[in-house]
Parts: structure tokens; C-alpha cells; sequence
């Protein structure tokens, strides 16, 4: 089934929607109201977004993340199938954790989640579902939302992502990542994996545009925030929620957070992993002080072959040149594969 098709299946004929019909109906003051969903991709400044303006804004009505607010509601959203799912329990989390919570006073609401779009990336990850049936439920309770997509040039998402899974495995659970070489091309064998399914972006892209209109799409690559400076960024942004940029939003966002992995931490990583030295390593680390330096030394390097550089291009090439003629994107200056 392609992906419009089933996207059309959920919206119109026998999916969530349907389901819906039968016991509640969203109220029509709901589709009136200002939503934002960022619901992708990670590693191109999301963490900057959520903790130095969605959060710092008073005037949004931000879920947190991962969704600390209504992560019932999203969790059932983009880990429970169809045969599992409870559309009134949906609509009554919605009504309660989102659009008529206590806290929210009207403001605009705010959601920011790659996880809407990709796998956690940690060991013991929960199962995704298709990207096309969560834009498909995102549309049925958030039907006029603008939708925010944040992108980086692919070769740098991937090293970004590797490090980060390498972090995350060894330590939160203690586990080793394969090397990069053997990680990489483990990948290759399969048509789609856990990690870097999105790798070319252009595939849900236009799931969305479908669903909620290309108008509706704001797409802000990273390297744009490098180039023009968060001032002229966070302005697109702030036109996407009809909202003004206010003073002091600029200088409190700053650079992106979440640099890449440290030499020390990936030595730190690797040492977990083996697990003959963790128990006194994780002990050490207890040491704020300590732990706190490890960020501060130089960042790893993960230099491409050609035959992984080939690869890459040959995966994303065409999709970022179709979001140069769709959005106006300027990727080929910002170093994309083109």
C-alpha cells in the first residue's frame, strides 16, 4: 500500500477516523484553535527548540517532552495499533491532557517529538508505528495544525545518530554498538531498519503536505540557523504560530544543545559496554564534578569512505532536490547532498 493511500485509508474509510465517528466527534472549537506540531527530525537542533524557546515562551501552551503532559495520550497515538486502540479513551485523553487542561488558558499548544517521526534511540526501544498512520492520527484530533520539520544535511545526521546510539546504549543499558563499518552496512541489508528510516525526508514530507497542506509546512534545516543566526529562524518559526519573536528569545536560544559524543565519553562508553570496569566507572561517574568534564573534551571523528559517502548520496539525493523545488530550500548552498 503506498503510503497516500493508507494515509486516505485512516482519514476516510476504515482506520482511526472511522473508529472515531462511532463514539466521539471532535468539537468543532478544537479545529479553531492554534496548534504546532514539531514532530520531526531529531539531531537538527530539537533539543535547542524545546528547552530554549517552546519551554521559555509563556505565551505557549508547551507539552514538554518527551510530552510530560500528555504522554498517555501520545504514546497510545504512535505505539498502539489499530485492533488495540480505544478511540474514545483518545478523545477523552486529548480533551483532558491537551486541549481543555487546566494550565493551558487558551494559549496556542505546542508539541515537539521526533519520536513522532523516529525510533528512540536507546537499546530497549518501543515498537514504531508506520510514520504515515501517526500523521494519519494526528491529523483526526489536530486537523488545522502547522506543522514544523527540522532537517540536517544527511551525512552529519548520521554520524550524529551513531555517536548518539553508542552514548545511549552503554549508558543506559550497559550495551555495546557494533562499529560503524559493521553497523552501517547491517543497515543496508534490510529495506527499512529502526534507526535512519527517514534518512531521506522526503517521504513523510509529503504525508504531511498531503494531510495538512504544504502550506501549513514549515521545513528549517540546521545549517540555516547557522548561517542566517537564530534571529532570522526563530522568526520563521514565529510566523508558522502567528506569534511575534520576543525580546530576550534570541540570546536565550543560543547554539544547539546535545553536541556530538566526546572522546572521553565514547572511552567512558566503550569501557560500560565491556562491563568488566562499569560497576567503578558508574560509581566514579556519580561525581558530579567528574561527570561534567566528560562533555568538555574534543569530539569524536567518523570519517566516511567512499563507497558509505556513494551510499548516502545515492539514498537522499533525489528527495532533497525534490525539497528544493516544493519549499525553496537552499540545501545545495547548505552543503546537502544534491
Amino acid at each position: 500500500m503506498k503510503l497516500q493511500d493508507r494515509a486516505d485509508a485512516e482519514t476516510a474509510n476504515d482506520g482511526v477516523g472511522q473508529e472515531m465517528d462511532q463514539h466521539e466527534s471532535i468539537p468543532s472549537d478544537w479545529a479553531n484553535q492554534r496548534v504546532l506540531l514539531h514532530v520531526g527530525f531529531g539531531h537538527s537542533a530539537t533539543t535547542s527548540l524545546q528547552t530554549q524557546f517552546f519551554a521559555q515562551r509563556p505565551d505557549l501552551f508547551y507539552l514538554g517532552h518527551p510530552n510530560n503532559i500528555a504522554g498517555g495520550f501520545f504514546s497510545f497515538l504512535k505505539y498502539q495499533e489499530d485492533y488495540l486502540h480505544d478511540p474514545k479513551q483518545m478523545f477523552e485523553l486529548c480533551r483532558d491532557e491537551i486541549f481543555e487542561h487546566s494550565e493551558r488558558a487558551g494559549r496556542p499548544i505546542v508539541v515537539s517529538d521526533e519520536l513522532l517521526t523516529d525510533t528512540g534511540e536507546v537499546y530497549y526501544a518501543p515498537r514504531h508505528l508506520p510514520g504515515d498512520l501517526v500523521a494519519a492520527r494526528l491529523k483526526q484530533y489536530f486537523p488545522t495544525a502547522k506543522i514544523l520539520f527540522t532537517i540536517r544535511n544527511q551525512f552529519d545526521y548520521v554520524r550524529s545518530m551513531y555517536f548518539n546510539l553508542k552514548r545511549n546504549y552503554a549508558f543506559l543499558a550497559g550495551m555495546p554498538i557494533a562499529p560503524f563499518e559493521e553497523w552501517w552496512a547491517g543497515l543496508q541489508t534490510q529495506v527499512r531498519c529502526w534507526y535512519l528510516g527517514n534518512l531521506d525526508y522526503l517521504p513523510l514530507i509529503e504525508v504531511y503536505a498531503r494531510l495538512f497542506g504544504r502550506e501549513n509546512l514549515l521545513i528549517l534545516p540546521l545549517e540555516d540557523l547557522k548561517a542566517r543566526g537564530a534571529e532570522a529562524y526563530l522568526e520563521s518559526l514565529c510566523r508558522l504560530i502567528g506569534l511575534p519573536l520576543l525580546p530576550g528569545d534570541v540570546k536565550r536560544f543560543g547554539q544547539p544543545q546535545n553536541s556530538r559524543m566526546t572522546v572521553v565519553e565514547e572511552r567512558a562508553a566503550e569501557l560500560l559496554a565491556g562491563r568488566q570496569c562499569a560497576p567503578i566507572l558508574r560509581q566514579a561517574l556519580e561525581n558530579r564534578a567528574l561527570a561534567d568534564l566528560l562533555p568538555q573534551a574534543p569530539r569524536t571523528e567518523l570519517l566516511f569512505d567512499g563507497t558509505t559517502t556513494r551510499q548516502i548520496q545515492n539514498r537522499v539525493a533525489a528527495g532533497n532536490r525534490r525539497l528544493v523545488q516544493l519549499f525553496g530550500l537552499g540545501l545545495e548552498s547548505l552543503g546537502y547532498p544534491i
